[in-house]
Parts: structure tokens; sequence; C-alpha cells
């Protein structure tokens, strides 16, 4: 019955762009983090924000902002600030789970004054809170640009694996939820990929599945002629700092992935979000996990009957990537929402336009091959709101991750 189910939603969901299933999703916005922080100025954890670096913020929710949504200006005189805001939204990997976070970039066309306090306010059409209705980010800049940025000093990904016991009280397992036959959501594996963050508040990080490769049931070697080497764009993380002098801790991000097919090898990469938001670091640097039925657990007891056992993998349950909302680029106070993001070395030099040269010239990575923010959002449920956005806003993949511009 699971499968035939399955079948008729997806069936059903194919031609109109998935238009039924997209309607499990939290509809309203919620904001998850900025950069900078959104704390008081004075509060020692308040960022001292680089003259020359991107504001950017991650939200959930159905929503692509226009110009009269934001407001970006300097607290001491009242002057508007010409920006160029660009959205971005990473895939979500299984069906009718939490979605990954649209991530905005808003990046001043010329930097921003020294020792000054900015104020930027974000008001959503569908607050999901009343303290989201006019989210509002105060920050204090520093007297100098960002620090140029040494990629090799980002080690990337360090491991990739289940997260907890299959045994355990809360297995990283979960089988199908058709508690809603609209929003069905099919097994899944929960996963736990680790990371080291620089010191660098203003910095983020673009987290991807490299490769996804069948094995060999009798060998439990890779298939490299069945590999699906597409880069798929899975998460945005935000900067770190060290503000406690301990040093910067390692960043968990826990995410979601279908348990169907096995056994399989996946591999994850990630890369930094430069000044420009182009990314930067080494697409080789992977960690992998291989994925398989896990073994049977004990319930305490004797006799089979007393066994967990883990299913063999359905393959109904199964679905590609499904892409996120895709939102146009804006010119905020006269901002041009076309300006070009030059390529890594190739940095006009301050002045130039407004734009601004330095910074490490290696270390560029190419573009990736499909969408493009945190998996975050709600729980796993059914929200079948009436008005929610037309099913073609939730088509395409976001511009594979736009190149973004720096100042300097």
């Amino acid at each position: 019955m699971r499968q035939l189910s399955l079948a008729l939603v997806l069936g059903a969901s194919a031609v109109p762009a998935t238009s039924l299933a997209q309607q499990c999703y939290p509809t309203n916005t919620s904001f998850a983090w900025s950069q900078p922080a959104n704390v008081p100025i004075a509060d020692d954890a308040a960022d001292r924000w680089p003259t020359d670096a991107t504001i950017r913020l991650a939200y959930g929710g159905q929503w692509c902002p226009d110009v009269e949504q934001f407001e970006l200006r300097n607290k001491d005189d009242g002057s508007t600030i010409a920006a160029q805001v660009r959205l971005r939204t990473p895939v979500t990997i299984v069906e009718n789970t939490a979605q990954a976070l649209t991530v905005i970039d808003i990046d001043p066309e010329q930097p921003l004054a020294e020792r000054t306090d900015y104020e930027l306010v974000v008001r959503p059409p569908n607050p999901s809170l009343p303290a989201f209705a006019e989210y509002l980010i105060e920050f204090r800049t520093r007297a100098t640009p960002m620090d140029d940025l040494d990629v090799n000093a980002f080690e990337g990904i360090r491991r990739v694996g289940l997260d907890g016991d299959t045994c355990g009280d809360n297995a990283p397992y979960a089988g199908v939820n058709a508690n809603v036959p609209a929003c069905l959501v099919s097994s899944k594996f929960r996963m736990r990929l680790e990371f080291q963050p620089l010191n660098r508040s203003e910095i983020s990080y673009a987290i991807y599945r490299t490769s996804t490769t069948p094995l060999d049931e009798a060998t439990m070697e890779p298939i490299p002629l069945e590999a699906d080497n597409t880069r798929v764009p899975i998460d945005i993380q935000p900067g770190a700092r060290d503000v406690t002098g301990a040093g910067v801790p390692l960043r968990p991000v826990i995410f979601e992935v279908l348990y169907a097919p096995l056994p399989r090898r996946d591999c994850y990469t990630v890369v930094m979000l430069d000044e420009y938001g182009r990314e930067r670091g080494d697409f080789e640097n992977t960690a992998c996990v291989d994925l398989v039925v896990p073994e049977p657990c004990p319930r305490g007891c004797e006799g089979a009957q007393c066994m967990v056992v883990f299913p063999p993998p359905n393959p109904f349950e199964t679905n590609e990537p499904i892409p996120g909302q895709m939102c146009p680029t804006l010119g905020l106070n006269g901002g041009d929402p076309d300006r070009p993001i030059p390529p890594v070395g190739e940095e006009p030099p301050p002045g130039a336009g407004g734009a601004g040269g330095g910074g490490s010239a290696d270390g560029g990575v190419p573009g990736a091959d499909g969408g493009q923010s945190e998996g975050g959002g709600s729980s796993d449920g059914c929200n079948q709101a009436p008005g929610a956005p037309a099913p073609w806003a939730w088509l395409a993949l976001f511009p594979a991750v736009a190149l973004l511009r720096r100042r300097r």
C-alpha cells in the first residue's frame, strides 16, 4: 500500500512540479542566523564588522523579497546604503522534511564608513512570529576591511557518519511516515557532518554532497560506473568567532538523507564563501560514509520476536533532490542588481568604481552543478495552507552557487 500511495503521489506531482509535496512545508518566514550576529551593538559578543564584508541572513519559509521590504542605513546620519541583494536556497534531499534555509547576501556597492553604526531592517509579509515582522540587525563597523583569506588555513570537512547508534534510544533511522497521505516522508537516516570553522565571523560555509555511489553487495566495493558525481548543495552555515578565548569549537551539522538505495557510499565536502560570496577551498577534500542496512538490535529479551529488524530498502522510497525557491537578485537603494562578480585574482584595485582588490588569488573552485542554504525549518509535517506560492516558484534550482562580490 505504501508503494502504491507513494507512486500515486509522485506521479501526480511530477507534471505540476511537485506542487502537492511542496504544500507540506511551512510557508511563514522565520529567521535563523545572521552575519553580523543579531545582538546589541554594545554586547561583548557583538561583531565589529569589516567595512567591505557582505551582510548575510538565513531564513525559512516561502518568501521572495522585494526591495521595499529592506532598509539599510547609516544610523549616525540616516543615509541609505546602495547594495546588491542576492538569494540562494540549497536543495532538500528527503521529501517533506525540514527544508534548507534560504540565505540573503546584502552586498553594499561601496565600503561602509569606518567605526560607524548601521542598521538593517527586514520586513517579510508572512512572519511566523511577531518578532520576525520587523527583523532588526544593528552593528558597528571596525576601522579596516576584511583580512586576506588564506584558503590553506581551512582544513575543510573532518568527518561524516550516522548521528548516533542504530541500536540506541535515539537511533539515526526513521521509517516511512504516512500519517498524512499527502505528505509522505520516506525512510531516512540522520547524519552528522563535522568541520572546523575559522575564527572569522564574516566567512560562511557551503556544504555539498559530492557523490553517491552504489556498493557491490558481495564485495562492498564501489561501482564507479554507476556513481552520481553531481555536486548537490545541501546547507549553508554561518561563520564563527572565538569570544571566550577557548578557541572556535568544532561545528556539527545534522541533516537527513534517504534510506534507499542501499548499500551505497555518500561523499561530502565543505568550502568557504569569501567576501564576494565566491566558493573557496578544495572540492576534492571529501569525507565519505558507507551506508548499509543496519544489523538487527536486541530488545533486551530472548527469541526472534525480541529483535529490532531494519527493513530492506524500498525502491519506491527515493526522490531526486528537491529544488529550493528561485528568487531574483535585487538592487537596494539604487544598487545595481546585475553588478558582475570578478573571478578570483581579478578584483579591481581600491577606488575603481567602488570595487576593491586585495586578498588571496589562489584556492578558487568551479561553480556547482546544481542548485544552491542551513537545513533548518520545522520537523516533519504537513501544512497545506491555501494561498501558497505558485508551484513554478519552487521548480528551478537557484543558480549554481552564485559568484558574489567583494569590495576591497
